[in-house]
C-alpha cells in the first residue's frame, strides 16, 4: 500500500452531491480538493460550470453526475445531459445505470443506455451500479454489461437511500472486471481505515464526501 499522503490522495474523488449544496459549498470542496491533491471533484449538473472554473489549471479534474441519483431517466435525456455538462466543463461523467431495465432482464437496454451517454459525452464515463440493490450473482453481470458498453469504470453506489458499500462487494466487482475497467468504491466511506480496506479489496478509486475528514485522521506513519 502507498505510504505518503500525496500518493493516497490520488485514490480519491471528492464528491459534493447533496441536493441542497450551495455555491459556497462547491467553493469549499474545490479548495479542499486542491489542497489535498485528490484526483477529481464530482458535483451535480447545476454546479459543474462553477467547479470547472474553480479547478481551471489545477490538479483535480471536474466530474459530473448524469441521471442521478436513480438512473430512472430516459436514455435520450441522459445523453443530452451528458453532452451539456461536458460543454460546461466536465472531464468525466458518473452516470447511474438503468436499474429498471437490468432488473427486468433487458441487457440490451442497459448497454444502449450507457453507450448513448458515452457517445454524447466524448469523455470517460463511469457507471454507478448500485451494488447494494443487487445480489452477489448480479455483480459480475453488471460488470460485463458496463465493459461491453465501453465504460471506463463501475462505481459501487450513489450513496443515496442509506446505501453503504461493503468490502465484499468491491472484491466481487474487481474479480468480475478485467484490467480494462476500473472499480470505484462509493457509499458510506467516511473513515481512513474503511477507505484503505476498499483499496486493499481492489478499488482503483474512492468516491467520498468526507475526504477532508478522512485525511484529518491519517495515521502518523503515512503522513
Amino acid at each position: 500500500m502507498t505510504t505518503t499522503q500525496s500518493d493516497l490522495a490520488r485514490y480519491f474523488e471528492y464528491t459534493l452531491l447533496k441536493p441542497d449544496a450551495t455555491a459556497a459549498d462547491v467553493d469549499n470542496v474545490c479548495l479542499d480538493a486542491v489542497r489535498l491533491g485528490v484526483k477529481s471533484v464530482c458535483v451535480n449538473p447545476v454546479h459543474i460550470k462553477l467547479a470547472n472554473w474553480l479547478l481551471k489549471g489545477k490538479e483535480p479534474i471536474p466530474v459530473c453526475t448524469v441521471g442521478f441519483p436513480t438512473g430512472a431517466t430516459l436514455g435520450s435525456i441522459k445523453a443530452a445531459e451528458a453532452a451539456e455538462v461536458v460543454r460546461l466543463g466536465a472531464c468525466e461523467i458518473n452516470m447511474v445505470m438503468n436499474l429498471t431495465a437490468f432488473k427486468a432482464g433487458d441487457d440490451r437496454a442497459v448497454v444502449q443506455d450507457i453507450q448513448g451517454v458515452i457517445t454524447a459525452a466524448g469523455v470517460p464515463v463511469k457507471v454507478i451500479v448500485e451494488a447494494s440493490l443487487l445480489d452477489a450473482a448480479q455483480l459480475p453481470q453488471v460488470c460485463s454489461l458496463a465493459q461491453e458498453a465501453g465504460a471506463r469504470a463501475v462505481i459501487s453506489s450513489s450513496g443515496y437511500g442509506g446505501q453503504t458499500t461493503r468490502v465484499s462487494q468491491i472484491r466481487k466487482l474487481r474479480k468480475a472486471c478485467d484490467c480494462s475497467i476500473e472499480v470505484i468504491a462509493a457509499g458510506g466511506i467516511s473513515g481512513f481505515k474503511r477507505a484503505m480496506s476498499m483499496v486493499e479489496a481492489g478499488a482503483d478509486r474512492i468516491c467520498s464526501s468526507s475526504v477532508s475528514a478522512i485525511f484529518g485522521n491519517i495515521p502518523q506513519e503515512v503522513e
